[in-house]
């Protein structure tokens, strides 16, 4: 199994055993325990109360990029960029059928974002009449919804983040021209992940939960075909040539047709140009290498001209991108303050680089390129991007990175010197333990020479002197006194 511990105290933290696992589980933190078949006892994952050395460092020192430039062509090949819409699923193919939708997360099993829903029903009278409500209703649903009517793209919504809420979407007059006509309804689910660290995540549910509703009329009941997640992402450039996967060329008009049309998710696929890369490294003058590095440059991939999606490199899933913007700072902290105890306020958790991107650069594995070789000259690379919202593809640049921190945290690497500051500190520190050692001594010789033990300096030495020397000398007699002195 594997089990979230979850402490939402802001303030204390709290000791538990957790089978047979003692654990101090610090405020406002998320412990992750595993423990396999044959294991006697659950192992933790990670805490996200400790943080490594490696991201501490990383946090103080972060990471630049510098975009390539100065090569005859692009590493990315903008003039091969080709889109396609998301293929909706075929109902005869869809492998789940049941007389309701269902609860999306026990359908997907954590395996996609993604569950279709499709239903075809009668357009009801109720459409037609004058003033009617002409909208589909999607009741305690959630996260983000998108509808098509007979296969066509109406719009995507996104819910209240952590609640389920109610979506309506306005009915198209030209999809149906009378009632009773066929209308075929298509939604697509996605999941957004936990909000925070709630209580009780094991509880939480989403996709279409409640009524579903045409013109007012419940067709929650009735022949309801589902498919979890998209159809396959493609992996190579053959796959974008093939007759039977409909593939455009992205032009102007595209990138407009993409602009209007928010929410109808796309692939766009772009050819890498690796020699490029290696023309980089050769540029690099090691100002952007890892010494442990075999003396290659590391790279990122640059989406601030994307909104949201997934992202992946000759098949290799490179994970998730969202560009949002930092909020702009509104109260007298700086941005630098950092604190995470509590329920989220956009003031009180961590305010560096306010207002800008939270993050635009992906990394870009250089073990998932395929570089050329004397064998192998013509090896080809394919970025394959899926955008759920609004983007330009073409302005989607790789960069280099150009601050890298030591991997090897825990000691300095092999011949580092210490800064001035380190020796300072050295030196200081020497110099406070040496003091502090005379005075326990001089305190210790001190103590010896009040109980008798030895004499204290060479002042007590000379007294020592002089008092044996009086001892030596003659005591003088003390003389009669004369009769009749003093009469």
């Amino acid at each position: 199994y594997l089990a979230f511990l979850v402490n939402a105290d802001a303030t204390e933290t709290v000791s538990v055993e957790f089978d047979g696992l003692p654990l101090d589980l610090h405020r406002w933190s998320v412990t992750l325990v595993r423990r396999r078949a044959n294991e006697l006892q659950p192992t933790v994952l990670y805490n996200t109360a400790h943080l490594s050395r490696a991201v501490k460092q990383a946090q103080k020192r972060p990471a630049g990029f510098q975009q390539i430039s100065g090569h005859d062509s692009s590493v990315l090949k903008k003039d091969t960029i080709k889109w396609r819409a998301v293929a909706l699923p075929v109902p005869d193919e869809m492998p789940i059928v049941a007389g309701r939708p269902y609860e999306h997360i026990n359908v997907t099993d954590d395996q996609t974002d993604y569950l279709w829903y499709r239903t075809t029903v009668k357009v009801p009278d109720a459409c037609s009449a004058a003033g009617a409500d002409r909208t589909l209703v999607l009741e305690d649903a959630g996260d983000v919804m998108s509808v098509y009517f007979n296969q066509r793209f109406s719009e995507m919504k996104h819910g209240q983040q952590d609640r389920l809420a109610t979506f309506a979407f306005p009915l198209p007059k030209q999809v149906y021209s009378k009632p009773g006509d066929s209308l075929e309804i298509t939604i697509m689910s996605q999941t957004m992940g936990m909000a925070h660290n709630q209580r009780h995540m094991e509880s939480y549910s989403r996709g279409l939960l409640g009524r579903v509703l045409l013109c007012g009329r419940d067709i929650t009941k009735g022949k309801w075909h589902m498919q979890p997640g998209l159809e396959d992402e493609p992996d190579d450039f053959a796959k974008t040539q093939d007759p039977s996967t409909v593939w455009h060329a992205y032009t102007e008009g595209s990138r407009k047709s993409a602009s209007m049309t928010k929410g109808h998710l796309r692939w766009y696929a772009i050819e890498l140009n690796a020699q490029a890369l290696l023309d980089s490294d050769n540029d690099s003058n090691n100002g952007a290498l890892d010494s442990n590095a075999e003396n290659f440059a590391r790279y990122a991939i640059d989406m601030s001209s994307m909104t949201k999606g997934q992202l992946w490199i000759n098949g290799h899933h490179l994970g998730r991108y969202w560009l949002r913007r930092a909020p702009e700072k509104k109260s007298y902290k700086p941005c630098q303050v950092c604190g995470y105890g509590g329920w989220f306020w956009p003031d009180n958790v961590c305010r560096q680089r306010c207002g800008e991107y939270s993050q635009q650069y992906y990394h870009l594995p250089r073990a998932y390129l395929q570089l050329p070789t004397q064998s192998s000259p013509n090896a080809r690379n394919f970025l394959y991007v899926l955008e759920e919202l609004s983007g330009d593809p073409a302005q989607i640049t790789v960069a280099r990175r150009v601050s890298i921190a030591p991997p090897d945290h825990d000691k300095p690497a092999h011949g580092q010197k210490p800064t001035l500051l380190v020796l300072f500190i050295h030196v200081c520190a020497f110099a406070a333990i040496a003091g502090l050692v005379g005075l326990l001594y001089a305190a210790y010789r001190n103590y010896k020479a009040r109980q008798g033990y030895e004499p204290v300096g060479e002042q007590a030495q000379e007294q020592e002197q002089e008092q044996e020397q009086e001892r030596e000398q003659p005591q003088p007699q003390p003389q009669p006194q004369q009769q009749g002195q003093g009469q």
